[in-house]
């Protein structure tokens, strides 16, 4: 799959990327990709990492450090309300809070990722595209592989050349 440069983060993928078995993949992803975090997702990963202990000003503070937060402007805003209205005519069920995640993506142009992409099928038909945070991370597995192939062949080539 050819990523994209813009991604976004929803909080289930924020805690999957930021455990230590996926540390390395993480800084990966930082160095290749623009990484979004929509406000929303800010909030309930904060509120999870509180109930685990954390201290919440820390966790913000890095959190801020490494993505770019998106708030919830006007437009994010008025694009949900709009879709919203139409999943309710079609009695479809979705979270508001998904609702905004998925919106935040599709007007940032941006590939969500997160552990439950079947909650954003709804958003798919107004141009949301989405995969699994585990799809993302085999993609991050196999881009380091190619970066480590990479580095040992121009390694080898330097020693073959007596550098």
């Amino acid at each position: 799959m050819k990523m994209p440069k813009r991604i976004i983060l929803d909080s289930s993928a924020l805690l999957r990327m930021h455990t230590k078995r996926n540390k390395d993949l993480l800084e990966l992803a930082l160095m290749r990709f623009e990484i979004l975090v929509p406000q929303i997702s800010v909030y309930e990963y904060l509120f999870t990492k509180a109930c685990l202990g954390k201290n919440p000003d820390h966790v913000m503070a890095v959190l801020k450090e490494l993505y770019h937060i998106v708030p919830p402007d006007d437009e994010i805003i008025i694009k949900s309300a709009i879709i919203t209205k139409n999943l309710l005519k079609s009695r479809t069920k979705m979270a508001t809070s998904d609702i905004l995640v998925g919106v935040t993506a599709i007007v940032k142009n941006a590939l969500l990722i997160t552990d439950i992409p079947e909650h954003y099928n709804p958003l798919k038909k107004y141009g949301l595209d989405v995969i699994s945070t585990e799809k993302f991370i085999g993609e991050l597995e196999q881009l380091a592989l190619g970066l480590s192939k990479d580095s040992s062949e121009a390694i080898s080539k330097q020693l073959s050349e007596g550098i």
